[in-house]
């Protein structure tokens, strides 16, 4: 994208700890101020090769580390704005009734997903747990028509994705 494009670049994931996120970089660019680009980029890297969530490492944290670590390299890291999400999917920003009916909330959701009986050490992702054990159909189509009228929550605002956190 750097190679394409001279604009400014948000990066929005979710299945990421966001303060987290936001610590590592900070603490990776005060590193390139500090050391170098070389330096501030492998930082990065390593930290959000690192991330966890329920215990194991996720795909979002390697791709964000060695985006971010390329940025750097590049001293485009400027340009750059990287979001973790508030909750740990995307779909938790939809109510949750309107994908399964009867539910109260999704934090009961999470809890009974939490619960399930693994696959060796890992936990099913909750979209695959949702569709195999509810019947919850995750396609893009069916949650973009859940998502309809659904307003904007707090941290997904223009005003949030362009203001550091802290």
């Amino acid at each position: 994208m750097f190679d394409f494009t001279d604009a400014h670049l948000v990066v929005l994931l979710d299945n990421l700890n966001a303060s987290k996120l936001d610590d590592s970089w900070a603490r990776a660019l005060n590193i390139k101020d500090k050391e170098g680009s070389g330096r501030g980029a492998h930082f990065i890297r390593t930290e959000l090769e690192k991330l966890k969530t329920s215990g194991k490492r996720t795909g979002e944290g390697e791709w964000l580390g060695q985006w971010l670590g390329r940025a750097m390299e590049q001293d485009r890291e400027g340009r750059i704005i990287p979001y973790g999400l508030r909750e740990r999917d995307i779909i938790q920003y939809i109510p949750v009734d309107r994908l399964l009916p009867g539910a109260d909330s999704w934090r009961e959701v999470t809890a009974e997903w939490r619960r399930a009986p693994r696959r060796g050490d890992e936990l099913p992702s909750l979209k695959k747990w949702l569709y195999e054990t509810k019947g919850v159909k995750t396609n893009a189509e069916h949650l973009r028509n859940a998502a309809l009228d659904v307003p904007a929550p707090s941290d997904l605002s223009c005003d949030a994705l362009v203001t550091p956190r802290g």
